[in-house]
Order: structure tokens, then C-alpha cells, then sequence
């Protein structure tokens, strides 16, 4: 998860390593609308996309004059390249042609009355727009002061930034005014800095229009028509503001879609897009009016309630906000089933800036996430330390991947008299050279998010099928070895390929080969099936592990090619305390008979669930109970001394 800086003077791209546009956070002032997914080079003149590939291989922090192809001017951005590969672009400052040239289309053709100011508040252009409203030849005010038109502008803080000479920052900020006749209700200021100068563009709203109607261009989320991050923005730092005066409460939510990723990667991106539309209209009837739902991009949306009383009353809209995904949403008569991760932050609580609000609640957000029960938290100080947790473990990947940093650990799987061992399954764990070794749990899902997980999952298969082989020359065994697959590195266009290139170059046999896939993999049933079609006429044997916690369905079992079950442990642990544990487990052994596939139980870790499980049926047996997870040596001493079979 990646934090954005919300301040109205910087522009920013986060790209992916091939420099395709992951988010943006766009400035009206400066840059063009983009598609996520694009690469932004589209975007770019020829000779600005040939700097930053320049900048791209050379990985180093630098400074980039850009020119877009649909924009006049040049614009300064920081690039930073990260260890994941993904790289951020700051604006910093601009050169060349002015922000206000660069919008004087928009500024002419705009519906909306538009005003020009110098800082010190007299009139220097208008649209039409603006003539149209005054409703006579205005622009005989060009020159004069603002109060030409607003004898009683009351909004002292317009006036304070008119007139301070220190203030360069941007800032596009609402206000009430009063004018004569009580036509405009609100009014719109940007602050624009210019070279030489700078400016404001104060935009009339009338008749209850949404102030933000006359940037709508740069406003609307494009995708589900939703407010964007620009939005949330300046609504939010409104929303502190009147809070402060009221001495009330407010409140940010960060939603996440979990598993998202997966309806792209699996369906395409046109079925995710429908998705995240219907998705966004289910959230949307469920947001009360004096609240704002935004989208903030991919999965990711941003809630802001007003006036909040009590604090049980975030998470009640929480709560109804997750209620809401219960029904599945339909598309062609597949039906999604979508659940979502809510961090909560309130105002003051847990922040006195917007800034700090959105940084609270998207670190929440980040505990709930990794939460396997409440999908729901409200911030607390020690989740800001997770989430950088988070951040120095990605910092960290890429370089431990290089120098193969990962370990293996072998853990033993034995016939269901305890005693012969009958297979093998590969954990992984990372020998951090700072912290020492660290579990899957600490790294395997910053992985997956990163997509380092393909590399990561590559090296070990390599290293595990390169390792069975040398203990089958040793000890004359053939008893497989099982190594787990992701769904994003079993969902690559060459994963096949590679299977087969480690086998040819580790010289393993096929048939000693077990990759284990999660039920995940159902999601796109052609697909995997063509896939596991493929593994098997290698030879390879495919194991569905953490059977009957997922997606799949019976008719998908008899409909693909699995060779093993693994039933998950959190089955076998309900076994001491409940008869339908016990049935559960029962069952499941039952189904590999009828599917005639071999069955391992992982987890067994008591006598008695060892003597339980012997009365259900005879699978392979893997836990505590038996081993722990094996160091190379030590599973080398434990062939050497125990009975394998074949």
C-alpha cells in the first residue's frame, strides 16, 4: 500500500517498473487526464519519454525536465526509483510556459464564471462566462480591484492570501461570499504560481451548483464517475475547518477490496472495470448525503463523514458499508463475491491535518487487511509502525532476491503409521541480514502485493527441485517433493515453460514434482484447467492445498486434474472440541477416495488427533506431531535414518 501526498502543488505518477501509470495524483494547473494501465510514455514527446527510459535503466534519483504532448511547457519532476522496481514522479517546480497558459483553453471555454486576479486582487481576465453572468460589457473592469464586483466579500481568508506576500504555495480553497442581490452562494479560488508573478482563478457558483462543477474535468473519477483524490482533498481540509469551529468530530474511512487483483489478473481488466462500477454504485447507496465517497483509484476508495458524534458511529457506517458487498454483484451471469477491508481515523483523535487523517486510516486499513477476522479497525499509534514495517520490507525484497537472502526448510510428510516418510513440502523463510530470519508471514504478502512473489516462487522451485535430486542420488529415493505456487506466478503466460526448464536443467523427475496451487485458481476454470492440462503432460503432479477453505466447488474437483488434497489445519484443530470437525474431516478423506487421489492432513499436532484420523482412512500425515520444519542437514540425517517409501 502506498501513500499519496494530497497538497495542491505537486503533481505525482507511481509507476510500475516497465513505467506503466499505477496511480496519479494530478494538478489542473500542470498535467493532462491518464488511464491507469497506459504507459506513460503516451503521454509524453518523444524526447521527454526517451529521458525518463533513460532515467528507468539507470535507477538513479534525478531531476526531469518532461514535456507532454498535449500541454505547452515544461515541468520539473523528482524520479525515485525504488528496490520493488516501482518508480514515483514529484513535480517540483515548473520552467517554460505558465500553468495559467497552460489552462487558458479551459479557462475561455469553461461554463462556469471565471475571474483572473493578480495576488494583490485586481482583475486582469474573464471568461465569457463570467460576462454572461454579470449581464452587461464587464471586462471594462480590467484592472480594477476585485471589490468591484464584491463591495461585501467577506471572506477574510481569501483576502489574507490575496494579499500575503510570503504565500507561494498553490491551494484551491471554498468560501462563502456575500454579493449584492445574494446571486452567488460560494466561490472557487485557486492560487496559481506563475514565473514573474501569480495569479488567482476565482470561479462564481450560483444556484446551488456543486462547487467543483467548473473542474469537473480534473474532479471525476472517469472509470465510476465518482470525486477523486482531488477532491477528498479539498473536502476533507473544509470538513477539519469546520469541525474546529464547531468543535465537533469528523472521520476518514480507507476501503480496500481485498483480492481484487485476482478478477484482473484472472478475467482482464474490462471485467475488473465493470466490477469497480457496480461496486461503486452499491457503496454509493449506502453513503448518507452529507457524506463523501471518492475514489481514489484501482481498489481503493475514501470516505469522509461529517459531523460525527459519537465514535460508535464510524464504525456503524463501516459496518453497513461492508453489508452492502454481501449480496454478489453480477456480470453475464458470473456472480463476485467481494469482500473489503475498512481502517478507520478520527478527527482529533487520531490527526489534526488531512495529512495525518488519510495516513492513520490507510495504515488501519493495512491492519484490517492482514486481520483473518475483523475486517474492520480504528486507528491506533502502533499500526503507523506496521505500515512502515511494511514499507522497509519492500524497500528490502529485491535485494535479498539478488542475493539470495531465502532459505529453505524442509517439512516431512509420513505415512499414517508415523514412521515412514513419504514425501516433503518446502517452506520458505527469509535470513534478513540486519533482523535475522523472518517468517512467511513477514514477507510472503508484501511479496505478493510487490508481484516479486513470481521471482521469489521461481527461485525456490529451482532450488528445491535442484535439492531433491541430490538427496535421490544419495539415497536411492523417489519420494516427492511439494512446492507451493502463488496464483500470480501460476497465472503467468510462461509458467509452464519455466516448470519444464527447471526439470530439464536439475535433471529431476517429473512424477517427483508435486506444485501445490490454492483454490484461488478456480476462479478462471478454463485457464486452469489448460494450464494444470499442461503440467500433467509433463508429468508433474498438482496438489490443491488448504482444501475446502476456498473458491472451489465439487464440480470443479471432478472438472480438474488435481493429484493430492491437503486438507488445512484449522480443520484438524476443530476436531478435539466439535463432532462436526470430526465430520468435516471425515468427509474430505472420504471425497479423495472417490476422486481417488491421495489425500495429506496438515497440522496434526496431538496423539489424539493422530488416533482420530487413523479411524477415517489412511492419508499421508504432516505436523508437529511427527516434525518440525527440517534444516537440509537435518532432513538429510532423518532419510539417512528412516525408512522411505517409494
Amino acid at each position: 500500500m502506498y501513500m499519496y501526498d494530497l497538497n495542491h502543488d505537486q503533481g505525482m505518477f507511481l509507476l510500475t517498473p516497465d513505467s506503466k501509470i499505477l496511480d496519479a495524483f494530478i494538478r489542473p494547473s500542470s498535467m493532462p487526464q491518464v488511464v491507469e494501465g497506459e504507459q506513460i510514455g503516451s503521454y509524453l514527446t518523444p524526447a521527454a519519454a526517451a529521458a525518463l527510459q533513460e532515467a528507468v535503466q539507470k535507477g538513479e534519483q534525478t531531476m526531469l525536465d518532461l514535456q507532454f504532448r498535449e500541454m505547452s511547457g515544461t515541468y520539473t519532476y523528482q524520479f525515485m526509483k525504488f528496490s520493488s522496481g516501482r518508480i514515483i514522479l514529484r513535480e517540483t517546480e515548473q520552467a517554460g510556459s505558465t500553468s495559467v497558459k497552460s489552462m487558458a483553453h479551459y479557462f475561455q471555454q469553461s461554463p462556469q464564471p471565471l475571474l483572473l486576479t493578480s495576488r494583490a486582487g485586481v482583475i486582469k481576465d474573464m471568461n465569457e462566462a463570467f460576462e454572461a453572468f454579470v449581464g452587461e460589457p464587464a471586462r471594462k473592469y480590467i484592472g480594477e480591484h476585485l471589490n468591484a464586483f464584491f463591495p461585501e466579500f467577506t471572506s477574510d481568508w481569501v483576502y489574507d492570501r490575496l494579499e500575503d506576500p510570503e504565500h507561494e504555495d498553490a491551494f484551491h480553497r471554498a468560501a462563502n461570499v456575500n454579493q449584492i442581490g445574494g446571486e452567488i452562494e460560494r466561490v472557487h479560488c485557486t492560487f496559481v504560481p506563475e514565473e514573474g508573478g501569480a495569479y488567482y482563478v476565482i470561479e462564481m457558483v450560483t444556484d446551488n451548483t456543486s462547487p467543483l462543477a467548473g473542474f469537473s474535468r480534473w474532479h471525476e473519477d472517469a472509470l465510476t464517475g465518482l470525486p477523486n483524490r482531488l477532491v477528498m482533498s479539498q473536502k476533507l481540509q473544509d470538513a477539519l475547518l469546520q469541525a474546529e469551529q464547531d468543535r465537533t468530530q469528523c472521520a476518514v474511512l480507507f476501503i480496500d477490496i481485498d483480492r481484487f487483483r485476482l478478477i484482473n489478473e484472472t478475467l482482464g481488466h474490462v471485467v475488473g472495470d465493470q466490477v469497480l462500477q457496480l461496486l461503486a454504485a452499491r457503496l454509493q447507496s449506502n453513503v448518507r448525503k452529507t457524506d463523501l465517497l471518492v475514489r481514489l483509484g484501482g481498489d481503493e476508495f475514501m470516505l469522509l463523514i461529517s459531523h460525527v458524534k459519537e465514535a460508535d458511529e464510524v464504525e456503524y457506517v463501516a459496518e453497513r458499508l461492508l453489508a452492502s458487498l454481501h449480496p454478489p454483484l453480477e456480470i453475464d451471469g458470473f456472480e463476485f463475491h467481494l469482500r473489503a477491508s475498512i481502517g478507520a481515523a478520527t478527527y482529533p483523535a487520531h490527526g489534526t491535518t488531512p495529512d495525518m487523517l488519510i495516513k492513520a486510516a490507510d495504515a488501519a486499513m493495512f491492519k484490517a487487511k492482514n486481520d483473518p477476522v475483523e475486517n474492520i479497525r480504528v486507528y491506533k499509534s502502533q499500526m503507523s509502525q506496521d505500515f512502515a514495517e511494511w514499507f522497509y520490507v519492500e524497500n528490502d525484497l529485491q535485494k535479498a532476491l539478488m542475493q539470495n537472502e531465502f532459505e529453505l526448510l524442509y517439512q516431512p510428510q509420513f505415512h499414517i503409521d508415523g514412521e515412514k516418510v513419504c514425501g516433503v513440502e518446502v517452506l520458505v523463510r527469509w535470513n534478513h541480514p540486519q533482523r535475522g530470519m523472518l517468517a512467511p508471514g513477514q514477507f510472503l504478502p508484501v511479496a505478493e502485493d510487490t508481484g516479486l512473489i513470481v521471482d521469489l516462487g521461481h527461485q525456490v522451485l529451482k532450488q528445491a527441485c535442484r535439492q531433491m535430486k541430490a538427496w535421490q542420488q544419495t539415497y536411492d529415493t523417489k519420494i516427492p517433493i511439494s512446492v507451493n505456487v502463488s496464483m500470480k506466478q501460476f497465472m503467468q503466460k510462461d509458467f509452464v515453460t519455466k516448470v519444464e526448464n527447471i526439470i530439464l536443467e536439475t535433471g529431476l523427475a517429473p512424477t517427483c514434482l508435486e506444485l501445490e496451487v490454492t483454490e484461488t485458481v478456480t476462479m478462471d476454470i478454463e485457464r486452469t484447467y489448460k494450464v494444470l492440462q499442461q503440467l500433467k503432460k509433463l508429468g508433474v503432479k498438482i496438489s490443491l492445498d488448504d482444501f475446502g477453505t476456498g473458491y472451489s466447488s465439487l464440480q470443479h474437483l471432478n472438472e480438474l486434474p488435481f493429484d493430492v488434497f491437503k486438507v488445512d489445519q484449522s480443520f484438524v484443530k476443530k476436531m478435539v472440541h466439535h463432532e462436526r470437525g470430526r465430520a468435516m474431516v471425515h468427509t474430505m478423506l472420504k471425497l479423495g477416495e472417490i476422486f481417488n487421489v491421495k489425500v495429506v492432513v496438515e497440522g496434526v499436532e496431538t496423539e489424539f488427533e493422530w488416533e482420530t484420523i487413523k479411524t477415517y482412512g489412511n492419508p499421508l500425515l504432516q505436523g508437529y506431531k511427527f516434525s518440525h520444519p527440517l534444516t537440509e542437514d537435518q532432513f538429510s540425517n532423518l532419510l539417512r535414518q528412516t525408512p522411505a517409501e517409494d
